[in-house]
């Protein structure tokens, strides 16, 4: 409560009020905390929501290196093949797609059984990492972004190169989760 008596909404409060343009709202209140991770890491960050039976990415903020992950708006991938993807999957918020698993690289997975003991170690350590499914070269790690309920809103991930993150997935993956978690508990 503020002076007067006045309530001050969190930014969860104002996300869910406005229902005019939700992904916008999404887009606006995370944007600081993307560039606060894209300063702390120099990697492409990313911001995505569950649009039907796939991943809209709503932002990103570009590497500052010159090797980095390419621009992700509108460009749609195997849901399964994505460390976002697999926080939507993990959470539940999407499903697994019925048939067969699409294989993009030798390293994708595609066995269902493998697929549901990746999605238990994300929700164990609470964010999720792939290396070299997508794309030979390309890993990510991501993390879910909680609304009222413990629903998941929208999940902030880092993607770059398997050589810059596979031996920093754990601390990258530690700071994904931390930010979004103070920001959306407010």
């Amino acid at each position: 409560r503020l002076e007067g008596g006045d309530s001050r909404g969190s930014a969860l409060f104002v996300l869910y009020a406005a229902s005019h343009d939700r992904p916008a709202q999404v887009a606006r209140l995370a944007r600081p905390y993307l560039v606060e991770v894209g300063a702390e890491t120099g990697e492409t960050v990313h911001l995505a929501v569950a649009h039907g039976d796939r991943v809209a990415h709503l932002d990103q903020v570009d590497s500052t290196f010159l090797l980095g992950a390419r621009d992700w708006t509108d460009v749609d991938v195997p849901v399964h093949t994505s460390a976002l993807g697999k926080v939507f999957l993990a959470w539940k918020v999407l499903e697994v797609p019925d048939g067969p698993l699409a294989r993009l690289t030798d390293q994708t997975v595609t066995r269902r059984s493998d697929l549901e003991d990746d999605l238990e170690q994300a929700r164990t350590c609470g964010y999720a990492v792939t290396h070299d499914e997508l794309e030979i070269g390309l890993s990510g790690v991501a993390a879910p972004v909680f609304g009222p309920g413990d629903d998941v809103v929208a999940v902030v991930g880092v993607s770059g190169p398997t050589a810059r993150l596979e031996p920093r997935a754990d601390a990258l993956g530690r700071l994904v989760l931390a930010a979004p978690r103070e920001q959306t508990r407010q």
